[in-house]
Protein backbone atom coordinates (compact mmCIF):
# COMPACT_ATOMS: atom_id res chain seq x y z
CA UNK A 1 0.00 0.00 0.00
CA UNK A 2 1.16 3.26 -1.11
CA UNK A 3 2.28 6.37 1.62
CA UNK A 4 -0.78 8.33 0.40
CA UNK A 5 -3.15 5.57 0.17
CA UNK A 6 -2.09 5.03 3.95
CA UNK A 7 -2.71 8.70 4.61
CA UNK A 8 -6.26 8.81 3.06
CA UNK A 9 -7.29 5.64 4.86
CA UNK A 10 -5.85 7.29 7.94
CA UNK A 11 -7.28 10.31 7.55
CA UNK A 12 -10.71 9.03 6.86
CA UNK A 13 -10.40 7.04 10.19
CA UNK A 14 -9.47 9.75 12.10
CA UNK A 15 -12.04 12.93 10.57
CA UNK A 16 -14.67 10.58 12.08
CA UNK A 17 -13.19 11.06 16.02
CA UNK A 18 -11.66 14.68 14.97
CA UNK A 19 -15.33 16.15 14.15
CA UNK A 20 -16.53 14.11 17.53
CA UNK A 21 -13.63 15.65 19.46
CA UNK A 22 -13.76 18.80 18.21
CA UNK A 23 -15.82 20.27 20.72
CA UNK A 24 -14.47 18.51 23.53
CA UNK A 25 -12.57 20.51 25.82
CA UNK A 26 -10.61 18.79 28.64
CA UNK A 27 -8.80 20.92 31.55
CA UNK A 28 -4.77 21.26 30.32
CA UNK A 29 -2.41 23.91 30.01
CA UNK A 30 -1.66 26.96 31.19
CA UNK A 31 -4.69 28.59 29.67
CA UNK A 32 -7.49 26.79 30.99
CA UNK A 33 -9.10 24.88 28.80
CA UNK A 34 -8.14 23.39 24.84
CA UNK A 35 -9.30 21.04 23.10
CA UNK A 36 -8.58 17.49 23.44
CA UNK A 37 -6.76 16.90 20.00
CA UNK A 38 -5.13 19.93 18.17
CA UNK A 39 -7.02 19.01 15.17
CA UNK A 40 -8.46 21.91 13.55
CA UNK A 41 -10.54 19.74 10.60
CA UNK A 42 -8.14 21.34 7.47
CA UNK A 43 -5.87 17.82 7.74
CA UNK A 44 -3.07 18.94 4.55
CA UNK A 45 -1.03 15.48 5.91
CA UNK A 46 -3.61 13.37 3.68
CA UNK A 47 -2.44 15.49 0.60
CA UNK A 48 1.02 14.53 1.73
CA UNK A 49 2.24 16.89 3.50
CA UNK A 50 4.65 15.75 6.12
CA UNK A 51 3.22 18.12 8.69
CA UNK A 52 -0.29 20.06 8.11
CA UNK A 53 -0.40 23.55 7.58
CA UNK A 54 -3.27 23.95 9.79
CA UNK A 55 -2.42 22.02 13.11
CA UNK A 56 1.34 22.00 12.68
CA UNK A 57 1.06 18.27 13.79
CA UNK A 58 3.18 15.77 12.02
CA UNK A 59 1.98 12.67 10.14
CA UNK A 60 2.64 10.79 12.61
CA UNK A 61 1.04 12.58 15.48
CA UNK A 62 -1.93 12.42 13.72
CA UNK A 63 -2.52 9.02 13.06
CA UNK A 64 -1.26 7.99 16.64
CA UNK A 65 -2.90 11.15 18.47
CA UNK A 66 -5.82 8.65 19.67
CA UNK A 67 -3.45 5.73 21.08
CA UNK A 68 -0.98 8.88 22.22
CA UNK A 69 -0.42 9.00 26.42
CA UNK A 70 -1.41 11.58 27.95
CA UNK A 71 2.42 12.60 28.39
CA UNK A 72 2.95 12.12 24.35
CA UNK A 73 0.18 14.47 23.76
CA UNK A 74 1.16 16.99 26.41
CA UNK A 75 4.91 17.37 24.88
CA UNK A 76 2.74 17.59 21.28
CA UNK A 77 0.61 20.55 22.78
CA UNK A 78 3.54 21.99 24.39
CA UNK A 79 5.73 22.52 21.17
CA UNK A 80 2.35 23.50 19.21
CA UNK A 81 2.03 26.42 21.80
CA UNK A 82 5.40 27.23 22.00
CA UNK A 83 5.17 29.73 19.42
CA UNK A 84 1.49 30.34 19.39
CA UNK A 85 1.08 28.76 15.94
CA UNK A 86 -1.91 26.12 16.70
CA UNK A 87 -3.70 29.28 18.61
CA UNK A 88 -3.16 31.56 16.03
CA UNK A 89 -4.19 28.70 13.07
CA UNK A 90 -7.03 28.59 15.17
CA UNK A 91 -8.90 31.92 15.46
CA UNK A 92 -8.29 32.36 11.61
CA UNK A 93 -9.99 29.06 10.66
CA UNK A 94 -12.87 30.36 13.09
CA UNK A 95 -12.77 34.22 11.12
CA UNK A 96 -13.03 32.61 7.67
CA UNK A 97 -15.67 30.01 9.09
CA UNK A 98 -17.61 33.17 9.98
CA UNK A 99 -17.03 34.68 7.15
CA UNK A 100 -18.28 31.90 4.78
CA UNK A 101 -21.33 31.57 6.92
CA UNK A 102 -22.24 35.22 5.83
CA UNK A 103 -21.68 34.78 2.32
Amino acid sequence: MGLLMMKLLTLSNLMVSAKDSADCFTAQGENGLQPDSPCLGYCTTALGDDVCKACGRTFVEVSRWIVMTPEEKAAVWSRLNQNGFWEKQRICLQKTDREEDLS
